[in-house]
């Protein structure tokens, strides 16, 4: 047992992995699978903002390509003049 009081360094991770050695084999279980389900929420939503910001980004490219287009257009327009 790791007295609260105790500030050395690394000893809060310490006293973490003493409170997890010492949980049964179901309670360690549901300890495991938690870790787990965090890990995937955050790889799921780190996803979904990249889908976003990869959307946003063709989104850009396709105005830009409209703007583009107009200008060449107006451009090839008035060399015919």
């Amino acid at each position: 047992m790791i007295r609260d009081d105790f500030k050395a360094k690394g000893l809060k991770k310490a006293k973490e992995t003493l409170d997890i050695m010492k949980l049964n084999d179901k309670e360690r279980i549901a300890y495991n699978r938690k870790l787990e389900n965090k890990s995937l929420e955050k790889s799921l939503f780190k996803s979904a903002l990249m889908e976003h910001e990869y959307k946003t980004k063709i989104e850009i490219a396709k105005n830009l390509l409209d703007i583009l287009d107009v200008e060449n257009y107006r451009y090839k327009n008035w060399l015919k003049y």
